[in-house]
């Protein structure tokens, strides 16, 4: 029988999903926890909500940041000066290769070879002050900036974003209800591809302007249904991809170096899931690069797997490779976004497990310090519950459902 990808890696960790955690490694859980997610723990219901607020940094959701940004920031300038003296080596080989290939005498060509060396370290020094000014520790900066204004800090402290809903990964259905100031129900269908979306009322107000009468009575009641057209999932392996993904991306967390995964002491939001442990790693540039790699490499092993076991109905051997190349652009893509230098903090994810490794939550936190007194600190924390039994509370019906086709028509018809 084949197994897949992450329960491959757990059998050769030696690791059981099905006893105690007692006596194993932070790492170790972790793997359990992420097989759990997998095996046996793949539906249920959740609730969290995300804030962002001010404090001083000793008293931040990552303390430690403090100390580990000075030391990043000195890493950074040593860096950069490495780079600069590379830029201008290359460029002195580079004028001095077009000397000897030109019949210029030594005055001209030491002069061109000076304006060459000048001019690439004008332009490093040009990229270097645009990645300072506008693109290095943005989060420290927003720190600094709702300082200056303390009315919007305490308006942003009390504001919550919070979302409820329910998972079941073998149904492939997730219901999402998202609320800052108003509730947006969302019901995503992997089966058929399709979204539907139980819109705020000021949505129909609106559209009411540009559609026909019967269309308005529609969007009184009616929630709208976005679907994937034939057309565009013509040859696509979407369903095997989607398939793919999900097990990538909890195997993946295999790759990072045990070092990054660290039993904490219980705090307030693990006490109310009744957790009993509580592991957190860090995503740094450098485990974040990990990771991706290897969901990657896992996602396309994959895939690769389901296109010899279960192709999918209608996908074509080209649909199957451009699912693949789309992967490996987006890895491409995500590895140019670096966290610790554009925000200025990695981001840090606590688990919460009971004794035997289910996930009853999770918090994922920033701290972002600036140069000023405070920083800021964002913290988002979900809770894991009904387990096996998850309930949909969005349950639109078919024949009671706005396709976005019908509704583009019915603004086409005015």
């Amino acid at each position: 029988m084949k197994k897949t990808l992450l329960a491959a890696s757990l059998a050769v960790l030696g690791l059981s999903a099905c006893g105690s955690l007692n006596d194993k490694t932070p790492y170790e859980m972790a793997q359990i926890s992420m097989a759990r997610s997998l095996k046996q723990d793949h539906s249920y219901n959740f609730q969290g909500e995300m804030r962002a607020y001010l404090s001083k940094p000793q008293e931040g959701v990552a303390p430690e940041t403090v100390s580990v940004n000075r030391q990043a920031q000195a890493l950074a300038d040593e860096t950069a000066a490495a780079d600069e003296a590379i830029t201008a080596a290359s460029a002195a080989a580079a004028a001095a290769d077009a000397a000897a290939a030109s019949d210029a005498s030594p005055a001209e060509t030491e002069q061109e070879a000076a304006a060459a060396i000048a001019a690439a370290q004008d332009e490093a020094a040009a990229m270097q002050a645009f990645i300072d000014a506008y693109a290095s520790n943005m989060g420290g900066k927003m720190a600094d900036y709702l300082q200056e204004y303390p009315a919007l800090a305490h308006y942003i402290a009390n504001g919550r974003l919070k979302v409820d809903g329910a998972l079941d990964l073998r149904a492939e259905k997730m219901e999402l209800t998202s609320e800052l100031v108003l509730q947006v129900p969302m019901l995503f269908n992997g089966k058929d591809m399709s979204v539907t979306v139980d819109t705020p009322a000021l949505v129909p107000v609106v559209l009411g302007f540009f559609t026909d009468m019967p269309m308005r009575e529609r969007l009184i009641h009616e929630p709208i249904r976005f679907t994937l057209s034939d057309e565009d999932k013509k040859g696509l392996p979407l369903r095997n991809a989607m398939n793919a993904f999900v097990q990538a991306a909890y195997s993946a967390y295999s790759a990072l170096p045990p070092e990054a995964f660290r039993l904490k002491e219980m705090d307030a939001f693990g006490k109310q899931t009744g957790s009993r442990y509580r592991v957190e790693y860090s995503m740094n540039t450098a485990n974040s690069r990990l990771y991706d790699e290897a969901l990657l490499r896992d996602f396309l092993a994959k895939l690769d797997e389901l296109e010899r076991t279960t192709p999918e109905a209608g996908a074509t051997a080209e649909g199957y490779e451009e699912v693949r190349e789309f992967a490996r652009q987006s890895l491409e893509a995500n590895q140019m976004f670096d966290a610790d230098k554009m925000l200025g903090s990695p981001i840090f994810t606590s688990l919460y497990l009971d004794r035997k490794g289910r996930l009853l939550g999770l918090r994922q936190y920033m701290q972002l310090n600036g140069s000023k007194a405070q920083a800021l600190n964002l913290d988002a924390g979900v809770k894991l519950f009904n387990y096996g039994k998850p309930v949909f509370a969005f349950k639109p019906q078919n024949a009671k459902v706005i396709e976005i086709a019908d509704l583009i028509k019915s603004v086409k018809s005015q």
